[in-house]
Formats: C-alpha cells, structure tokens, sequence
C-alpha cells in the first residue's frame, strides 16, 4: 500500500485545523474592526453636520437681528423680522446640559427646536462693539453689540481619541441700528 492513499494524520488534521482557525479570526478582526471605524465616523460626521447646520442656522439669524435683547455665555436672544412679515419675532439660542436650542417666538407662539448635541464649550457666545473689543459686561451688550462670535465644540464621544471639533464664525449685526 502507497503511503499516499492512507489520508492525513491526526497531526497533520490538528495543524490544519489550528491554521484555519487563525484564518478565520483575522478575517473576523478586520471584518469587527471596519464596522467599528464605520459608526464611528458616521456618529462624527452626524454631529460635524449637525454642528455646521446649527451655526449657519445661527449666523443667519443674528447677521439680519435688529435688537440684541440679552446675551450672557451660551445664551443669545435677538430681534429680527426673520419672515419678513414686517414685524419683530425673537430668536433665543440656548444650552441645557450639552444640547443647543432654538427658541422661535412669533406671534406669542413659541418653537423650541433642538440644533445639535453634545455642545461642549461654556461660552459659545462672545461679544464685540465696533472697535473690535470684546464686550464682558452683560448690560452693555444689548446697546454696543455690533459683531457676535459663536463657537461650538461638539463630539459625539468624548471617550474616543480623535476628540471634539470644532466650528467658529464671526457675524456682523447688519441690521444694526
């Protein structure tokens, strides 16, 4: 009898068999580690569009606000003929917790509309008179405000290591009277 037509030994089965158990494991850690880095990045590039929406949403309202009514580190309420009904509304942008909102009053009827979480910075809101100085008295803001810097800090994971991201735009109240 040939040596050949015996089949494999148990040796041979257990070495086989270890090696594709090796195989099959990388395959399963990079199959693991790529759905891992896909919701990580489609989490961050939620909160990034999130992010942008919110301070776009926000310079256009406070680029066309006639009245600055109150503005004191994360919260800015202003006036602006927003619908161009020729008649005031009030805009209020506002942190709870690390959650950025809108308050939309027209009429006495109030929105309230969530613009993004997550909101890590203390002071989104920072102040300028028409000499470029900040302004850090909150009584003189409503009368020397002529341009507003917002600054959010958003993340999605704060435990993750690329960390937070950062969006910033300077607005001049052009409505400003």
């Amino acid at each position: 009898m040939l040596r050949d037509e015996r089949g494999m030994t148990l040796t041979e089965l257990m070495v086989t068999t270890v090696i594709m158990v090796v195989v099959t494991l990388g395959i399963y850690s990079a199959f693991e580690y790529a759905i891992f880095n896909y919701n990580y990045l489609e989490g961050r590039a939620v909160v990034q569009q999130e992010g942008r929406t919110a301070v776009d949403l926000m310079s256009r309202y406070v680029r066309m606000s006639e009245t600055l009514v109150d503005g004191v580190g994360n919260d800015l309420t202003i006036q602006a003929d927003a619908d161009d009904d020729t008649q005031w509304e009030t805009i209020r942008f506002y942190v709870v917790g690390t959650t950025l909102f809108m308050d939309y009053t027209d009429n006495a009827v109030v929105t309230t509309r969530r613009l993004v979480d997550n909101v890590r910075n203390v002071d989104v809101f920072t102040y300028f008179d028409s000499n470029g100085a900040v302004i850090t008295d909150q009584y003189e803001r409503p009368t020397k405000t002529k341009r507003v810097t917002m600054k959010l800090v958003v993340d999605d994971n704060p435990n993750q290591p690329l960390g937070a991201l950062t969006l910033k735009t300077a607005v001049e109240m052009r409505n400003r009277q």
